[in-house]
């Protein structure tokens, strides 16, 4: 929020610092003299400023701001379309890469990582395996993603490691939900998005058994359609960007930050 409002400010400065080439004449030198006092300083700086706010959000909505179009859980990002459903991650045939939650050893584990290795077959544990000896260590750290074969599934996938926030799962090491694990959360989606391209199909992430509280879901849903997002709105490789929830739970609380940042709120 900050960079943009700096950026906002900046477009703003910069269009008005356009015309400042132009000679004034005497009596335009006179009446800057007369007025060179703290209070009409200080009101002329306030009104520029103001001026500079007012056109750099103009032109920051007209050049950068991603263009929304909104329906129900579904909405296109200059172009590219986003959705939020209610399936199995596994039964999108259509899609070119499909997003597995994975631990940072690469196994089979449970929820939406075990499904995706049952549907896969045993051939996605070698091409797990063959990954590992690619990166040439034993485990992938949180909120890093390697692309494997989707063995019979018809897509890749993108194995991502999400943070764990869940004390009672010692799959991997758990971390608090607080600004340092809310950054892992966001390099976790960035991650599989700098590496996939066409159209990909991607879970919540940490939203199951790597969740600590319910509580913490609302904003998890915030950050997760932040980052789909931005993604589709600058990666011209995305053609589809598909969030799939398993529970009505999880598809209304993403369905409604798609809404809420849709309408900027």
């Amino acid at each position: 929020m900050f960079r943009k409002r700096f950026s906002i400010f900046i477009l703003g400065s910069l269009f008005t610092l356009l015309p400042m080439n132009t000679p004034l004449s005497g009596k335009q030198k006179k009446l800057m003299v007369k007025s060179h006092s703290p209070a009409v300083a200080a009101f002329t700086a306030g009104v520029v400023t103001l001026g500079c706010l007012a056109i750099g959000k103009i032109l920051y909505d007209a050049i950068w701001r991603p263009k929304f179009s909104f329906a129900g859980s579904y909405c296109t990002v200059n172009g590219t379309p986003v959705a939020v459903i209610k399936d199995d991650i596994t039964r999108q045939p259509d899609v070119d890469y499909i997003v597995n939650p994975a631990n940072d050893r690469l196994l089979q584990g449970g929820g939406a990582c075990g499904a995706i290795f049952r549907a896969a077959g045993h051939g996605l544990h070698d091409e797990c395996k063959q990954a590992l000896r690619r990166l040439r260590k034993d485990r992938v750290e949180v909120g890093e993603a390697v692309v494997t074969g989707g063995g019979k599934l018809s897509s890749r996938i993108v194995h991502v490691v999400p943070p764990n926030f869940n004390p009672g799962n010692r799959v991997q090491e758990c971390v608090r939900f607080d600004s340092r694990g809310k950054r892992q959360y966001r390099r976790s989606y960035q991650s599989v998005f700098r590496i996939s391209e066409g159209k990909v199909a991607v879970p919540f992430l940490s939203g199951g058994n790597f969740m600590r509280s319910r509580k913490d879901k609302p904003e998890m849903a915030k950050i997760t359609v932040q980052e789909v997002v931005k993604a589709a709105g600058k990666n011209r490789n995305l053609k589809e960007i598909r969030i799939v929830a398993h529970s009505k739970r999880d598809f209304d609380l993403l369905s409604q930050a798609l809404q809420r940042q849709a309408g900027g709120k």
